[in-house]
């Protein structure tokens, strides 16, 4: 497998026993792992525009599926919130929530900002997460009220940098709340400078959450609302202690961020 290890020692270790969500998270684990050969075994693949005109593969329903028959066949009860088979999907006790392949247009591409993501809801909140990162060999999960995890190394410290080395990501599409997202802009960018070092927008959930979560950006900006991309990120962030702002009334746009000096420059 292209990642060091799975997750036998969490579910092995003595804390594991109180969690109620073993079996439902050992079946979600062995699940991914297989997708990663349905990846492997489709060299050339059908690309097609969705309705709402963004791609989707033939590879994307593929795994989608064969996680979905997984499941089925060890919780048949279970509820489903899903990219392709189920986008209409209520978010109820016991719901799986799948993206087979976030950041499909990278994926087409070729390049390393493409991932699984799963997450599993119940009693009113996320109890798991998975988002596994096939080209950089790296798979995060992350369990509620037992930390963040990447190849079984818990997440245990957030790195707190000076502003001027801070790197802000925008999440999801550019386009979305853009009234919004030029109001933080305006606060980032002067005349002649930037109060950051960096800004970068690569448009794939599973990327942004988890380099927030690892300390290889410094805040997040997100907007879009689609389940399947931001609860398993959502999920990953806050076990690894990063906090989250509304920046707007409505709550359309989020920030996440555990760096103060970032937090007061965007939200006052």
């Amino acid at each position: 497998m292209p990642y060091r290890e799975d997750l036998d020692r969490f579910i092995r270790n003595h804390r594991s026993r109180k969690f109620k969500y073993k079996e439902e998270l050992e079946v979600a684990v062995k699940l991914v792992k297989e997708a990663y050969y349905i990846i492997k075994s489709n060299r050339n693949f059908n690309i097609s525009v969705k309705r709402d005109n963004t791609l989707v593969t033939n590879v994307d329903v593929e795994i989608e599926n064969s996680i979905l028959k997984g499941i089925k066949e060890k919780f048949p009860n279970d509820n489903f919130l899903t990219e392709e088979n189920y986008p209409n999907g209520e978010l109820v006790d016991r719901t799986w929530v799948i993206d087979p392949i976030d950041g499909t247009q990278h994926f087409i591409k070729n390049t390393s900002f493409w991932g699984i993501q799963l997450a599993f809801y119940a009693e009113d909140s996320t109890k798991f997460a998975i988002i596994y990162l096939p080209k950089s060999n790296e798979f995060y999960y992350a369990v509620e009220n037992y930390g963040a995890y990447l190849n079984n190394n818990k997440i245990t410290e957030i790195k707190i940098n000076p502003l001027n080395q801070c790197t802000i990501e925008f999440g999801g599409s550019i386009y979305k709340k853009y009234d919004i997202k030029k109001q933080i802009l305006s606060k980032i960018i002067n005349k002649d400078s930037m109060e950051v070092a960096n800004i970068i927008h690569l448009n794939s959930s599973c990327i942004s959450y988890s380099n927030l979560a690892t300390s290889k950006t410094d805040a997040l900006i997100v907007s879009t609302k689609k389940k399947w991309d931001i609860m398993p990120g959502i999920c990953l962030c806050k076990e690894a202690g990063i906090k989250s702002y509304p920046i707007d009334f409505d709550n359309n746009v989020t920030l996440l961020t555990s760096n103060d000096e970032i937090k007061k420059m965007i939200l006052g």
